[in-house]
């Protein structure tokens, strides 16, 4: 009877020991080491550990195989980007993008983008990381509700990064919905944390305090203490720009000795200016310092311009001109992070190619070859006569430049009465609210030097209206970005080039930089800052 039981088990025993050997391969046939497929398994909930299983494997990896190797390199990846660590390189990013996209496991590409598009973040080139995370998307199953909740919270930060907030806030509130659906709470609560933060910048406090509310339930429900660290920290910065400074305190009271938090940069930048605006500057002087060795580049330029001001107070001259060489530095690395057009423009072409491929999919059904082949010859047509008078098009440009700029040096001084009534134009532009309310963030130096999307649009309108035709004869000068008018309307309004620089997030050379280009880009020649600042002025 013993002898017939082990005859009977013997099949089964040999099915589930072939099973186990397949779920250690991919669909090539690859082997992985057991240790390895563990700290997969473990990397998003336990990264320390992740990382001491793969530095244990590290010295036989390069005697692997090939998809040994890059399994090993992606989960590398993986638990740097777990451990809030930062990517030095994108050489292993771009190996496994090349491997898995030529050779490798296709079910494993997608994240090979991802990793890709956080390697970029974390070298500040938002427009690379943003095509990456896109190919994550165009990859990714739409079943696969964690990667691509993952991606659009990436996706919104980038949009933050350059003050895109409404932007931003859609991508965040896709990545809420995709951790909904799985259930997922520390996605929940990061995605409800940063949806707060864009209805700060948006102006909707409601909102803010809301979405703010939600993710401190649910963190203090799952008894997560790090994430109500951060979201309570959050919420003092809300509460101090709200001016509500008891509340504030109270928020900050939680959270202000937890050293260990991984949030504790921002923690301590928060703490810094809530002692700074109600009269703590020894508490205020020392978190900043904190800041300046922990903190993200963002809250380093604050850090920094802080001590700056201190020490200068102090006569501790040499300290203040370090610390004003290190703000530099941050306002500079800032401007490289801040590219908005950039970021517009890969948004527009992700859009393009998106058309694109649903045109060559409809093309391929319907088998259009005929009606395909005239189209490019006509193309070809177009493009030969644009060459032919792309020369003609070029000379004229520099005739009429040297021209127009001859017009509107002359053009307003002759005019009987322009400089009296231009006075009387902006006398009543001082008369705007809006005009007040950029003049007391000027003149406020605690103030949050950020214009937001519905102030620029006042703004627009109330200088076109004071100014009849200010942006047809602004436009009529050259090609322009959003940014680039924006900064002219500061200009218009007489709002000096250091002012401008701290809301535009450039240095105050960085500026004057910006007024010489524009001025060679409407009239072909070299001008000083000032020189487009009086074109300005005469529009």
């Amino acid at each position: 009877m013993h002898i017939q039981r082990t005859n009977i088990l013997a099949p089964a025993i040999a099915a589930l020991a072939i099973a186990a050997f397949l779920l250690m391969q991919d669909r090539q046939g690859t082997v992985y080491p057991e240790a390895l497929l563990r700290a997969d398994s473990i990397v998003s909930k336990q990264p320390d550990s992740a990382a001491v299983i793969l530095d244990g494997l590290e010295h036989g990896i390069a005697s692997a195989p090939e998809a040994v190797r890059m399994r090993y390199r992606l989960i590398r990846q993986k638990q740097i980007a777990y451990s809030f660590g930062r990517f030095t390189s994108d050489s292993a990013a771009r190996a496994l993008v090349e491997y898995y996209e030529t050779r490798g496991e296709r079910s494993r590409l997608p994240e090979a983008y991802y990793y890709a598009g956080k390697t970029y973040m974390s070298l500040n080139d938002s427009p690379m990381a943003m095509e990456y995370f896109f190919k994550t998307l165009d990859a990714a199953a739409e079943s696969d509700l964690n990667l691509r909740g993952r991606t659009y919270s990436q996706l919104g930060y980038i949009f933050d990064r350059q003050w895109l907030d409404s932007e931003a806030l859609g991508m965040f509130k896709k990545a809420y919905r995709c951790s909904s659906k799985t259930n997922d709470t520390v996605s929940m609560i990061f995605s409800l944390r940063d949806m707060g933060g864009m209805y700060v910048d948006l102006s909707k406090p409601d909102s803010a305090l809301a979405c703010y509310n939600k993710a401190l339930a649910l963190a203090e429900a799952s008894h997560d203490k790090p994430m109500a660290i951060t979201v309570t920290g959050q919420l003092a910065r809300f509460y101090s720009q709200q001016g509500d400074y008891e509340m504030a305190f109270k928020c900050l009271n939680k959270v202000i000795g937890e050293d260990s938090c991984w949030d504790r940069g921002s923690i301590a930048g928060i703490a810094a200016k809530w002692y700074e605006a109600n009269g703590k500057p020894d508490s205020a002087i020392m978190l900043y310092k904190e800041v300046a060795d922990i903190g993200t580049v963002y809250t380093k330029a604050d850090a920094y311009k802080a001590l700056a001001e201190h020490y200068l107070a102090q006569k501790k001259l040499k300290e203040a001109a370090l610390c004003l060489t290190n703000y530099k530095k941050a306002i500079d690395s800032i401007q490289g992070i801040t590219t908005t057009e950039a970021i517009k423009q890969t948004s527009n072409l992700r859009e393009y190619r998106f058309r694109e491929s649903e045109f060559r999919r409809l093309r391929q059904k319907n088998k259009e070859q005929r009606a395909i082949m005239a189209i490019l010859a006509t193309i070809g047509s177009v493009a030969t006569l644009a060459l032919a008078f792309l020369s003609v098009y070029l000379r004229r440009k520099r005739n009429l430049q040297s021209m127009k700029l001859g017009r509107r040096k002359t053009g307003k001084a002759s005019e009987p009465g322009h400089e009296a009534g231009n006075g009387m134009k902006d006398s009543l532009m001082h008369s705007e609210e809006i005009y007040k309310s950029i003049m007391l963030m000027v003149n406020n130096p605690n103030a949050k030097k950020k214009i937001t999307e519905e102030m620029w649009a006042e703004l627009s309108q109330a200088v076109n209206r004071i100014y009849p035709g200010f942006d047809e004869n602004l436009y009529s000068l050259c090609k322009m970005s959003t940014f680039d008018y924006r900064i002219c309307l500061l200009i218009k309004i007489k709002i000096q080039p250091s002012h401008i620089a701290a809301m535009a997030n450039l240095s105050t050379s960085g500026v004057s930089t910006l007024r010489s280009k524009l001025f060679m880009r409407a009239f072909g020649k070299k001008g000083r800052p000032s020189d487009w600042d009086d074109i300005i002025n005469s529009l």
